[in-house]
């Protein structure tokens, strides 16, 4: 596997193989969750902030939020 070391690389990679999808699948997000498992205001603020942009409702695709505060809790999905 070649890994890039900076942007130069990153373009000689794109010009080599002249193939590249920028295509978003998927957004993550980390942050806190209170004792509930719910996101925290502000995190919850920012997940709204994305999910109503105008970028994003372009082309709306899942939010995944990882809580760093609460070890092995599996990623809250919004969709």
């Amino acid at each position: 596997m070649n890994i890039l070391q900076n942007q130069n690389d990153c373009f000689d990679w794109i010009q080599q193989n002249k193939k590249l999808s920028c295509e978003i699948t998927k957004i993550h997000q980390a942050g806190k969750v209170n004792k509930n498992g719910l996101p925290v205001t502000r995190e919850s603020k920012a997940i709204e902030d994305i999910m109503t942009s105008p970028k994003y409702n372009e082309n709306p695709v899942p939010v995944y939020f990882w809580p760093y505060n609460k070890p092995g809790m599996e990623p809250i999905i919004y969709d």
